[in-house]
């Protein structure tokens, strides 16, 4: 057998074709130049990917020719080089040993490798079986029509799949898995990332271990699970589980139906509830705002760094000392809205002055408050104005008020992903921490378990997280989310376009919010909090006061509306309490009002009784007789009546012997029980 062989261009066939070393060939020309090259590519390539014996050895004469130690075969334009190498199909080329190549104008390259589908590749030990498959490295498989399956034991299963990785497989329809391990296995679903898995229609995993079941669920960052139809789970370790859940962060949690988890280790438990901030905690169609705010109690808000909730009370009336007030409007609570916890309460300042009616359930503010205190104090000092049981004094009147592998994984021209599990994609993406995930052009995950998506995005320091373009996370445990903006501080948030949380705690929401202080909340669009402890609630609000509670600013307050009767001392009053407690202050007042005068009243009859009686014992003492004759002696009675009271007198009366000396002697009493006596002696001449 002759080994010494050339290659010549066909051009009755348009193909190359292995000769003997007899044959004729044209000139040297550009193009037989540029076939060396391309053969010479395709050898090496034969080389890099394993084959167990030299196929073809290029000659460095001018002539084309090449050296092997197996058989060849040339079938009309087809090219076969390699012991039990086979290529059958038209236009096909197998190269190494025992590849095999049936298929139209298919390429298989590499010991063992079967390209079986029309213009399909198999590279590498691979197969492709499918129509314009891809198929490298051993037992990769490609195995429908357009499918590309690249790594070791990869396998492309279903139309339009691609799996590239150490056993990737993508076996939906248009699915992708890349990475390591990774699955891809429903329709339209995308994993990428070590051991990730994206099984829910139309779902996406991206980053080591992470995994998407729900139906168009989404889980981004190491260990991130979305297992809820439509969920959203980002930051290492977050979970979604509930439908349509949304949870971003360190460890967030969104169980509920259309819960909202944001901040590390935030949990939302409960359906429709929201928990916004580190270790925040939500129940049932609650809201809890702000770092460790826990609205364990459903249908209720935690409103601030630290603020727990407790049961709602009804409260329809109140008893204090012997007096009752009520009716209460919003007798009924569904839940409690709380600004602080015990020992840690907040004012709420720049409350709008509330709706005082028998049926407001609205806030008052404290000039309300104010107002009803200095009325009723008036009507005090106006009351305590009036005399007491002192019947000769004066009574004034008219002064009285009203009454894969450890190594990370880059992909998409990205500068690289260093960390242990880290994943780098994009442009100038970086992720050089331990299980950090950098997505984006120029994004940067520089620190262990931290999360940056979006252009620009930037997460620094250990489990923070930064969503949105231009977005910093430049604190532990901080989360930003939205374009430009900025968690800065420990445990801190910032959601919303241009929001800044910039000191331990804060949570600012709301595009172009700004928390400032530690344990800060500014919920709302341009809200502001720069005092600590305090929280900021609506657009443009503004709390300046440390442990205080804004809805509004100077100049543009807002009515709290829908307020539950209060319980404790602590605890915000409406006007409907409000109310009643005035009227009950107000019948008090009238009450006691009332008595001291009917007092009054009565010591005056009394004293107009007295004086009646005192003046018709007197008339009846001036009606007594006496005797007219010397020495003679008269004992006299007389009665009288003056302004309904009545008066009797005794009286004893002697005229001298010489008729110069008159003596008389008298008792008397009146109807009011007063009694009295006279003596009296008289000279006439």
């Amino acid at each position: 057998m002759n080994k010494i062989f050339r290659i010549i261009w066909n051009t009755a066939t348009g193909s190359w074709c292995v000769v003997g070393e007899l044959a004729h060939a044209r000139g040297k020309t550009k193009s037989t130049s540029k076939g060396r090259v391309v053969m010479g590519i395709i050898v090496a390539g034969t080389v890099f990917l394993g084959a167990n014996e030299p196929v073809l050895a290029a000659a460095t004469g001018g002539s084309g020719v090449f050296t092997t130690g197996v058989t060849q075969q040339d079938i009309a334009s087809n090219v076969a080089t390699g012991t039990g190498s086979n290529a059958s199909g038209g236009g096909a080329t197998a190269i190494g040993l025992n590849s095999n190549a049936p298929g139209i104008q298919a390429t298989a390259i590499g010991m063992g490798s079967n390209a079986s589908g029309q213009s399909a590749t198999a590279i590498g030990g691979s197969t492709a079986s499918g129509a314009y498959s891809f198929a490298i490295g051993v037992n990769a498989t490609a195995s429908v029509n357009g499918g590309i399956a690249i790594g070791e034991n990869s396998a492309s299963s279903d139309a339009g799949t691609i799996a590239i990785g150490l056993k990737a497989i993508a076996s939906g329809n248009s699915a992708i898995a890349s990475g390591a391990d990774s699955t891809a296995s429903n329709l339209y679903t995308i994993a990428t990332g070590f051991f990730s898995t994206a099984s829910g229609n139309s779902a996406i995993a991206y980053g080591a271990f992470s995994s998407a079941s729900g139906y168009g669920s989404i889980a981004t960052g190491t260990n991130s699970t979305a297992s809820g139809p439509g969920a959203i789970a980002t930051g290492l370790g977050s979970s979604a589980s509930g439908s349509y859940a949304n949870a971003t962060g360190y460890y967030s949690s969104a169980s509920g139906s259309q819960a909202i988890a944001s901040g590390t280790n935030s949990a939302a438990y409960g359906d429709n509830s929201i928990a916004q901030g580190a270790f925040a905690q939500a129940s049932l169609n609650s809201v809890a705002i702000g770092s460790n705010a826990v609205a364990s109690i459903n249908n209720s808000v935690a409103l601030g760094a630290n603020a727990t909730t407790s049961a709602a009370v009804a409260v329809s009336s109140v008893t204090v000392g012997a007096t009752t007030f009520g009716t209460f409007a919003g007798s009924t609570p569904v839940g409690v809205v709380s600004v602080g916890s015990a020992g840690a309460e907040r004012q709420v300042t720049n409350v709008a002055a509330g709706q005082i009616t028998a049926t407001s359930t609205d806030a008052v503010n404290g000039s309300q408050l104010y107002s009803v205190a200095s009325e009723l104090n008036a009507a005090i000092t106006n009351i305590a104005n009036i005399p007491k049981n002192n019947p000769s004094g004066p009574t004034t009147t008219g002064n009285t008020a009203p009454v894969a592998s450890s190594e990370g994984s880059t992909f998409a021209g990205s500068v690289g992903a260093a960390g242990s599990n880290s994943l780098a994609v994009g442009t100038n993406a970086v992720a050089t921490g331990q299980n950090s995930t950098a997505t984006g052009q120029g994004a940067m995950a520089n620190a262990a378990a931290t999360t940056a998506t979006g252009a620009g995005a930037s997460a620094t320091a250990a489990n923070a997280t930064a969503v949105g373009a231009g977005t910093q996370a430049t604190a532990s445990n901080s989360v930003a989310l939205g374009a430009n903006s900025m968690a800065t501080g420990q445990n801190s948030t910032a959601t919303g376009q241009g929001a800044v949380a910039n000191a331990a705690g804060a949570t600012a929401t709301g595009a172009g919010a700004l928390a400032t202080a530690a344990n800060a909340t500014a919920v709302g669009a341009g809200a502001q909090v720069s005092g600590s402890n305090s929280v900021a609630l609506g657009a443009n609000s503004v709390a300046n006061q440390a442990n205080s509670v804004s809805v509004g600013s100077a100049g543009n307050e807002r009515a709290i509306t829908n307020v539950a009767a209060g319980v404790n001392t602590t605890d915000a009053v409406n006007v409907g309490q409000l109310n009643s407690g005035v009227a009950g202050a107000v019948t008090q007042a009238n009450q006691y009002t009332n008595q001291q005068v009917n007092q009054l009243q009565n010591q005056i009859d009394q004293n107009n009784r007295t004086a009646a009686g005192g003046i018709a014992a007197a008339m009846a003492a001036g009606g007594l007789p006496q005797p007219t004759s010397p020495g003679k002696s008269m004992v006299a009675v007389a009665g009288s009546r003056w302004q309904g009271q009545t008066g009797l007198a005794l009286g004893l009366s002697t005229v001298s012997e010489n008729n110069r000396w008159v003596y008389k002697a008298a008792i008397t009493s009146s109807s009011v029980g007063q009694t009295g006596g006279v003596v009296s002696a008289g000279y006439q001449w």
